[in-house]
């Protein structure tokens, strides 16, 4: 059965690198059975990111960008026995159930099967690399008030409606109580140790050892910036 492997992020743990990476060898992909579908790609993004918007209802949604339909369609043409969808908005999903599990419904009743990887990483690391990322667009809350926040509620919650979760288990039991045990969980700092974030991750959707080894050496993407350049200072 052709099977559908959904990467859902979270946010800070590598995924412009995965995504960047997954695009840039998309026909050595196919090689080997693995289809980085191009519906939802926008703009200079790499990952299906407007297939999460259109999911979630984001006002950054654009029909013209591919849209769940053009994903399904795309996937049905394909000989590949394994697709990999690769957005960090995906997990935001939770906060609209009744999408995600129509979303996930759809690709079953297509005849495919599912499976949804998370990668956690520290608390800590996780909560300042984030609050950089978020002071670039925008936020206004001190670290101090950040991570005060994150410490009682053990979430972070923008505005806007990005919504941060810091609570391992409530994340899987969320995810898990609106598509039941397909979700997997790995440790980002635990992939870093090891081989390294991108030949860990190949080796997880089952791509050659010939991408596996070339990922040993592709560049990192969306590194954090000093806290000074972001904040305006020299």
């Amino acid at each position: 059965m052709h099977r559908i492997v959904i990467h859902i992020g979270t946010h800070k743990t590598g995924t412009t690198s995965i995504q960047a990476f997954l695009a840039k060898n998309r026909t050595r992909l196919k090689e080997c059975g693995i289809l980085y579908p191009y519906a939802g790609t926008r703009d200079r993004l790499p990952g299906p990111h407007n297939i999460a918007w259109e999911l979630s209802g984001d006002a950054r949604f654009d029909p013209r960008m591919g849209t769940v339909s053009d994903l399904l369609s795309e996937v049905c043409r394909s000989e590949e026995r394994t697709t990999i969808l690769s957005s960090e908005d995906f997990e935001y999903l939770p906060q609209h159930p009744h999408a995600l599990m129509n979303f996930d419904s759809m690709l079953v009743r297509a005849g495919f099967s599912t499976e949804y990887v998370v990668l956690f990483r520290s608390t800590d690391t996780y909560g300042e690399s984030l609050y950089h990322e978020l002071l670039e667009r925008g936020l206004t809350v001190s670290e101090h008030d950040f991570r005060v926040r994150i410490k009682k509620d053990q979430y972070f919650l923008r505005n806007d409606g990005w919504f941060f979760e810091f609570d391992r288990a409530r994340f899987v039991r969320r995810w898990t109580e609106i598509l039941g045990g397909k979700m997997s969980s790995y440790g980002f700092d635990h992939m870093i140790s090891r081989r390294g974030l991108l030949p860990e991750f190949m080796t997880l959707i089952g791509a050659s050892d010939s991408i596996v080894r070339e990922s040993e050496t592709a560049p990192r993407r969306n590194q954090r910036r000093p806290l000074d350049t972001v904040q305006g200072r020299t």
